[in-house]
């Protein structure tokens, strides 16, 4: 996936090398993360863009609180992350980076840092009050836990989702 984005992110740069008037940033479930994680490096390295927006579109990051083997318990999507890889690419620096490497980087810091990084970009959200999809991953990964109650109800994901 990195190496494909940037392919990508390069060939634009390449062919538009004076930037560019418009540009939109989006993805849809994962690709919402993949998108607030390239946001950054895409304005980077276009270097002019007039206007340009973010849309992370059906993507909570509603996981299960409390895994792992540190004291507190490990961020499930941060292991996740941290497995993933996203910790060896260029696309984090700073205190996202160090969060990433200790397993603790969630979609919010994710979305906190490209928004604090962008100013001049819109940025929206998209996301439903009970995603069924996004509750199975939590409930799957609940369950590959063994916690006592693996199930995730409509509300208590609104709830999560809010917070």
């Amino acid at each position: 996936g990195y190496q494909n984005a940037l392919s990508a992110v390069n060939w634009i740069a390449d062919n538009f090398p004076s930037g560019v008037t418009e540009l939109a940033v989006g993805g849809c479930a994962t690709g919402a993360v993949a998108a607030q994680f390239w946001a950054p490096k895409i304005l980077q390295k276009l270097g002019r863009v007039e206007k340009a927006s973010l849309i992370a579109d059906s993507y909570a990051g509603v996981f299960p609180h409390g895994l792992g083997s540190t004291p507190g318990g490990l961020s499930t999507e941060g292991a996740l992350l941290y497995d993933l890889g996203a910790c060896h690419t260029d696309l984090l620096a700073g205190r996202v980076l160090q969060a990433c490497w200790d397993a603790t980087l969630n979609a919010s810091a994710i979305l906190h840092a490209a928004l604090g990084g962008l100013p001049s970009v819109a940025v929206g959200a998209i996301s439903s009050k009970a995603d069924w999809l996004q509750i199975q991953v939590y409930e799957a990964f609940a369950r590959q836990s063994l916690l006592a109650n693996p199930t995730l109800s409509e509300e208590a994901f609104y709830e999560a989702l809010n917070e």
